[in-house]
């Protein structure tokens, strides 16, 4: 697939993200696990890999970090090449966080505790009296660990 075939068959609406065919102007794909996959002779194809290669020219040569977490929002302004490491710096909360903040948890105590994990090793960040403490020791080692700003965030939630 080069940009040149895609863009025959299909036109890309970088604003909003959303592909369309040429031939019908029907919107183009389906949702497959949050991700919007579209059929192009016979080959499925992720949407934001298609996005990327329509507006560069190139497909990435390994990721596509989707920032805000919604896996189906493909506007170009959302989308950005990665490699694993860097889009495990930008990854949505866990569905089975209880405290609301992604490496921080409450122990049987009382007190909370706070931990992060880098370059494959889980660094302990400390044990807390208050919650708000143990949020703020996080936050301070995801800046300096070169986290995104959206980590650990869900889709439609603010840190």
């Amino acid at each position: 697939m080069n940009q040149e075939y895609l863009k025959s068959k299909l036109h890309y609406n970088s604003g909003t993200g959303i592909f369309t065919w040429l031939k019908n102007g029907k919107v183009a794909g389906s949702v497959s696990h949050g991700y919007i996959k579209i059929m192009i002779d016979y080959k499925n194809h992720y949407a934001h890999r298609l996005a990327i290669l329509y507006m560069t020219g190139g497909m990435p040569s390994d990721q596509t970090d989707h920032l805000n977490h919604d896996r189906a929002d493909n506007r170009f302004s959302n989308l950005v090449e990665a490699t694993n490491k860097s889009n495990g710096l930008n990854q949505s909360m866990k569905s089975n966080n209880t405290s609301g903040v992604t490496g921080v948890s409450k122990r049987n105590s009382g007190s909370w505790t706070a931990r992060i994990m880098s370059n494959g090793i889980y660094k302990s960040l400390g044990t807390f009296k208050s919650k708000k403490d143990a949020i703020e020791a996080r936050l301070l080692e995801e800046l300096e660990c070169g986290f995104h700003v959206n980590h650990g965030m869900s889709y439609g939630r603010e840190k």
